[in-house]
C-alpha cells in the first residue's frame, strides 16, 4: 500500500491517498472535537462530462449552500442501500452505485459528519426537486462557481483536478 499525502490549510484539510487492489481510494480528514460522527452519503452523478450538483433548501442545515445529493445513513443499512434510498427519495431516480471516492469528516458547529462519495449513474428517472431548493448538470470546471458545503470540498477539488468516475 502507497501512501500519499497533500495539505488544504485553507479548509485544514490533509487527503491521504492510498491504493489497493482494485483501484484507487482515498480517506480526507479535517480536525474533529469528539462529537459522535453522523454517517452519510453522497453520490457523484455524472454524465457527459457534467455532475449533478444540489442546493439545500431554506431551513435545512447549511441552507443555500451545494452538495453532491445524498443523506443519512440509517442503523444495519449498508453505505450503497442508504445511497439508492436517499436519491430515490429526494430526486426520483433509480441509480446504480459504483466505486467508492473516499472519505470525509467535517465538524460543523450543530453536527459531525463523515461524509462517504460514491460514483454513481442514472438508471432511471429525471431530477425532481423532493428535498432540494434546485439541481444543476455542472461542468467539472464549473465547480468553483459554487459555494458547496465544507464536507463536500474534497470531492469537487478531486472532480476540478480532473479526477473521472
Amino acid at each position: 500500500m502507497k501512501v500519499y499525502e497533500r495539505r488544504y490549510p485553507e479548509h485544514s484539510m490533509k487527503i491521504f491517498q492510498y491504493r489497493l487492489e482494485g483501484g484507487e481510494h482515498a480517506y480526507f480528514s479535517r480536525h474533529h472535537r469528539g462529537e459522535p460522527m453522523i454517517d452519510v452519503t453522497a453520490a457523484i452523478l455524472t454524465q457527459a462530462g457534467r455532475v449533478l450538483i444540489a442546493r439545500r433548501k431554506p431551513g435545512a442545515s447549511q441552507a443555500g449552500m451545494w452538495e453532491f445529493p445524498g443523506g443519512k445513513i440509517r442503523p444495519g443499512e449498508a453505505p450503497e442501500e442508504c445511497l439508492k434510498r436517499e436519491i430515490r427519495e429526494e430526486l426520483g431516480l433509480d441509480i446504480a452505485v459504483g466505486r467508492f471516492l473516499g472519505e470525509s469528516r467535517h465538524a460543523y458547529a450543530d453536527q459531525s459528519i463523515r461524509l462517504l462519495a460514491y460514483c454513481a449513474r442514472i438508471e432511471a428517472g429525471t431530477p425532481v426537486l423532493n428535498d432540494h431548493a434546485e439541481v444543476e448538470w455542472v461542468r467539472f470546471d464549473e465547480l468553483g462557481r459554487f459555494t458547496f458545503c465544507a464536507a463536500d470540498m474534497p470531492f469537487v477539488r478531486m472532480l476540478k483536478e480532473g479526477f473521472e468516475c
